[in-house]
């Protein structure tokens, strides 16, 4: 996310009008959830989609949520704003 003091993704984050919320199964991959998340959201399907590298870097996001704790990764993806947190929940705006 780029631009001074707030971003388009920090906008929809902050005005609460989610999607979709999805919470990511005990087995469940963190791509996996992010691509299902947007693609319930969209209606669309995961190979109509641009890869995920695009807009984060996958290991990176996987290493961070599950590092436990209260981080949340927010990022543009699919021309929508996702939210991931610590509880393992992926928002779609």
């Amino acid at each position: 996310m780029t631009d001074g003091s707030r971003t388009i993704a920090a906008e929809a984050l902050l005005s609460g009008d989610a999607t979709l919320e999805y919470r990511q199964g005990d087995d469940e991959p963190l791509v996996d959830a992010v691509l299902a998340a947007v693609c319930d959201a969209t209606g669309r399907d995961a190979t109509d989609l641009p890869p995920l590298y695009s807009a984060v870097d996958p290991d990176a996001l996987e290493s961070l949520i599950e590092s436990g704790g209260e981080a949340a990764v927010a990022f543009e993806y699919g021309a929508h704003h996702v939210l991931v947190d610590g509880g393992r929940t992926v928002t779609v705006y």
